[in-house]
C-alpha cells in the first residue's frame, strides 16, 4: 500500500508530499509506521516500552512525543503497517 505524507512532523526523513510504501503485514516492532488514531491517519516513529506502552514520536524535534497504552485506546487506535520505502520529489 502507498501512503502520502502530509506535514512536517517527520522532517528531515520524510517531507510533506513524500510517498511511503507500507507493508501492512508488519504491525509490530519499532520503526516508522502508519497508524490510525481516531479518524486520523499519521506517519510516526513507534517504540515499544517494557511496560507495554507505546512511545509515538515525530522525527521533527518541535513535536512532543506521546506515550499511550494501545489496549486503553481500543478501536480508536490501530497500527496499519510499517513504512519501508520513500518516494520523494526531485529538486
Amino acid at each position: 500500500v502507498c501512503f502520502s505524507v502530509g506535514g512536517d512532523s517527520m522532517m528531515p526523513g520524510l517531507a510533506d508530499s513524500d510517498i511511503v510504501l507500507v507493508n501492512h503485514e508488519k504491525t509490530r516492532g519499532d520503526g516508522v509506521f502508519v497508524i490510525r488514531m481516531g479518524n486520523a491517519l499519521r506517519v510516526k516513529r513507534l517504540q515499544w516500552l517494557a511496560t507495554g506502552d507505546l512511545r509515538i514520536s515525530s522525527d521533527n524535534a518541535i513535536y512532543e512525543p506521546e506515550q499511550v497504552n494501545p489496549d486503553d485506546l481500543g478501536d480508536q487506535f490501530a497500527i496499519l503497517g510499517a513504512c519501508h520505502t520513500r518516494i520523494s520529489r526531485v529538486g
